[in-house]
Formats: C-alpha cells, sequence, structure tokens
C-alpha cells in the first residue's frame, strides 16, 4: 500500500511518535522515521518534503530494525497505526463535520446542545484509537485498487462501499490482521486522503458519494482480483 506524505503532515507524525513511543529520545524516533521513508537522515526528509511530496510503501521492517538495534522492541503494527493518525487528523483538520458515523453523528436519543456536542467530540477522538487505524488502513487498499470517474456515483454511498472494503478480509481473508470492519466516517476520511470528491448524499445524512467506478468494486468482489491484488501488494 502507498502513502503519499507531505510537509504538512511533518508535525502531525511527529506529534503521534512521540506518544507512541515516550520513553525514546525524539532524534532515535525521527530517525527511525527517515529510514522507514526511504533516507538516511531526518534532516535529508525534510529537504525532500520542502521541495515535493512523497510516496512511500507502508513498511514497518525498516522502522522496527532501526529502533531494535538500539535496544527498543517494538510492536509490528505500531508504525502503521502512527501513519494512519498522521493521515486522520490531517483530513480531520480540513472536514471539521467528519466523525467515525460519517457526517456528524446519529441523533438518535434527540441530544441536543452540550450533550450533542460531547457525543460528537467523543466520536472524533475514536478515530485515534488502534481499532479505527487498522480500519482506515483496509479502506486504503481497497481504494487504492478502486479507480476513479470523472462524475459521482450516486449508485452506492459510502455506507454501501465500506461493506466492499470491509470484505476483503471477512470473505476474501485478505489482510486478516486489520479486522473486517470498517466505519462509514473512517471510509470517508480514506476517500479524502485518496483525494476521491466526496458529496454529501443529503444535508442531514451520515453518508457520501464519491466518484468510483462500479466496474473497479465489481472486481473487488470477485477471488481473482483478489489474488492478483495479493501479488501487486508483495511486489510494490
Amino acid at each position: 500500500m502507498q502513502i503519499t506524505f507531505t510537509e504538512e503532515h511533518i508535525p502531525y507524525v511527529k506529534k503521534w511518535l512521540r506518544d507512541a513511543l515516550p520513553d525514546i529520545k525524539a532524534t532515535d524516533r525521527l530517525q527511525a522515521l527517515a529510514r522507514s521513508l526511504g533516507f538516511k537522515s531526518y534532516e535529508a526528509l525534510l529537504f525532500n518534503l520542502n521541495q515535493n511530496k512523497l510516496q512511500f510503501k507502508l513498511d514497518s521492517t525498516l522502522f522496527i530494525e532501526y529502533l531494535s538495534n538500539r535496544g527498543h522492541l517494538i510492536s509490528d503494527r505500531l508504525f502503521a497505526r502512527v501513519i494512519m493518525r498522521t493521515l486522520l487528523e490531517a483530513i480531520l483538520q480540513k472536514e471539521t463535520n467528519l466523525t467515525t458515523h460519517g457526517f456528524g453523528i446519529p441523533n438518535r436519543n434527540g441530544l441536543t446542545g452540550e450533550k450533542y456536542r460531547d457525543e460528537f467530540t467523543k466520536s472524533i477522538f475514536e478515530f485515534y484509537h488502534n481499532d479505527y487505524c487498522d480500519q482506515l488502513q483496509l479502506a486504503l487498499i481497497f481504494l487504492q485498487a478502486s479507480n476513479k470517474i470523472k462524475t459521482i456515483n450516486k449508485k452506492r454511498s459510502t455506507y454501501n462501499l465500506k461493506h466492499s472494503a470491509e470484505n476483503l478480509s471477512r470473505e476474501y481473508e485478505y489482510n486478516t490482521q486489520l479486522g473486517n470492519y470498517v466505519s462509514n466516517g473512517v471510509f470517508i476520511a480514506g476517500c479524502h486522503i485518496e483525494a476521491f470528491t466526496v458529496k454529501r448524499v443529503s444535508w442531514n445524512s451520515l453518508n457520501g458519494y464519491i466518484n468510483i467506478s462500479n466496474r473497479s468494486v465489481k472486481a473487488l468482489s470477485n477471488s481473482k482480483t483478489i489474488e492478483k491484488l495479493i501479488i501487486i501488494e508483495k511486489h510494490n
């Protein structure tokens, strides 16, 4: 899976690395980040990002190796979750009405005022939980394997499409370490990250429409396509 990284992501990734690895020196954290993104030093990474955006394969091997050589044991999922939190925060700073439910929150109990705001804020913070970070990774795998079209596709809402992303794991046992659930809001965040055009279904709907190809969605419901996807990811 490829990640697009820009200079705007740096403050967020530094924050989440510090949060995940508070007992490791900042210089080691940032050096490990640079190595994982293909640079010999953090300074070289910053210089590159100052010139243009960066695309890299999400792989924790070099990150873990660098810190392991300095006596630090790191879990396999830590680096990926730091990157997911970084991508999420950059989007949520812009899409301020987005929660894990989608656009806003379901107002089943007639919440108003402070109670509504508390529930809204709680749902935003959920994005940064480990399971939601894993959901985002599964959503991005699906979206990166899908094709964009010029117009908004109103045949499938984000709520429908999130099930297709879930089925990569649920039906085809692909990347099962990520679980088999994707929330509507996480899927919409993934659409923004992958530069899909997102349009809310209606002013009070939790769901959106995006400019996704029906053909690619159907293809990703085919076991042969999934097999090809696995091969491509292994070689990228």
